[in-house]
Formats: C-alpha cells, structure tokens, sequence
C-alpha cells in the first residue's frame, strides 16, 4: 500500500531507504527461504494493505482473475498481491508506484522467488500512467488512492488503459457517515494529507467516467487475526511503520467503532 500519486509529500512519507535489507532480514527470522516460500507464506511480510491475503483473495474472486490476464496493480508497492496473482491464478502483473524504496524490496522478492517473468515493476505517477491506451484487461488497486485529491483524473486513467470489457477491480478505505476521521490514520498523519470519499461520491465519480458497475460492496470487512500472547509477531506494518503503528491502531480501533471508516470493494467494467 503505497500511494503513487506523483505528490513530493507522499513520496517522502512512505520512503523507507533501508526498507530491502530489513524485509530480507525478517524473512530469515521467520525461517522462510525465498526459494521456495509461497506468497502465502510470505503474505505477513508483503502483503501492505488491509485486510491481507483474505482481501486479495476476495478482490481476485470478484474480479474473475484468470490465467494469463494482463493486469496493472496501481499502488502496489511491495508486490505482495501481484506475487499471489501470478501464482494462484496465472495473471501477468505489472506493478506501478511511485516510491523507489518499495519497488526494489518488491523487486529483489519477485527474483529470489522466481517471478521476474510474471510480475514487473514499474515507477511512475497514477494521474499519468506511462503506459498506451488499451493496455490492460484488469486495472487492480488496494488500499492506493487515499492521499489522492483529484480522484476524477485518476479514475480516467484507470479508464483510459483499460482494453474495451476490461475491468477495475479495487480495494480502498473511504469515508463514514460519521466524520472526520482520528488521526494518524496509516496513510496519513493529519486530515491534509487524507482524501477520502463517502461510497455514493466514490461511485458517482466512477459511473461518471464511464465505467459499469459489476460488483458493490461499500461495507467490505475481513477477519481480524486476534493477537497471540507473547512479543508481537514481524510483520510489514510493524516493518514500515515502526514505533509510529501504536497509535495507528489506536486511532484504527476508534474509528472502526465509531463508524468513521469503512471499506468498499467494487468491481467495474470499461464498455
């Protein structure tokens, strides 16, 4: 989950320049080997988003995932759905982000596990995709457009490369009926940098670019893993986010309860 939205400001927050070196070293204290560690196994460690593997896996069966599909994931950082995608449905994924930090870690995973022929990384803004119209058959995004203000253009991007019968196939925090939100949410340490729609503004400026709904769920939830007794167990938020993630789980808990955030996972198609 990182936001590539081309803002200087959202490129310094997310930069972990040490980021490679920390991931592999918590691969070799888990006890996996990239060799042969599957994208299950490594999803704790990979997969920057909410709702983890189970969202990803969710977001794939709504989208109708499939053997050879060429899919762009926007925002995806990491590499950790995309890795699960080539896997365990076949796909073709071409990553795109904006902070280099991310996609060397996600590039240096992808090779130690054999992938580079599957899923490719690729830097660059989401309000200017570097890529030809008509490019992809499934736009794929988690957790990637909060810090993102003009979600019009962006969606006329996802459009814009998107093959006719091609599909959009997202993830993504928006807002409550109850606002504004606690701070600091994961993507944000105040309200100026957090851009978040409510599901009927969100779903008007995707009909509006011309997209047809094929699936709606702006109430999307995932089982939470209940924490086990003993020291916290390493994972990528715990990675990133350091000593800063107390509080983010804190603010996190306040709002679920008090119905400030929610989740919609949509699936919409290009005529």
């Amino acid at each position: 989950m990182t936001t590539p939205d081309g803002s200087s400001g959202s490129s310094t927050y997310w930069s972990r320049p040490q980021l490679a070196e920390r991931l592999l070293d918590a691969v070799v204290a888990v006890g996996l080997d990239l060799r042969t560690a599957t994208p299950e196994a490594l999803a704790p460690l990979d997969q920057f988003h909410g709702g983890g593997k189970d969202a990803t896996r969710a977001l794939a069966g709504q989208a109708e995932v499939t053997a050879g599909m060429r899919l762009l994931d926007v925002g995806g950082g990491l590499g950790g759905p995309a890795r699960m995608l080539a896997v365990e449905y076949g796909a073709h994924v071409t990553i795109l982000d904006l902070t280099t930090d991310y996609l060397r870690a996600g590039a240096l995973l992808t090779t130690r596990m054999g992938l580079t022929e599957q899923v490719h990384f690729c830097c660059g803004h989401a309000l200017t995709l570097p890529f030809p119209d008509s490019s992809f058959e499934l736009v794929w995004t988690q957790n990637s457009g909060m810090q993102i203000a003009d979600k019009v253009r962006l969606y006329r991007e996802f459009f814009r490369v998107l093959r006719p019968a091609g599909r959009l196939a997202q993830l993504e925090p928006i807002a409550g009926p109850v606002q504004p939100p606690h701070f600091p949410l994961m993507w944000a340490r105040e309200a100026a940098h957090s851009h978040l729609l409510t599901a009927d503004a969100l779903c008007e400026v995707i009909l509006a670019t011309g997209f047809i709904e094929r699936y709606w769920d702006p109430a999307a939830t995932f089982r939470e893993v209940a924490p086990s007794p003993g020291p916290a167990p390493l994972t990528i938020q715990s990675l990133v986010m350091g000593e800063r993630l107390a509080a983010i789980q804190e603010a996190r808990t306040r709002n679920a309860a008090e119905d400030r955030l929610r989740t919609v996972l949509l699936v919409c198609e290009r005529p």
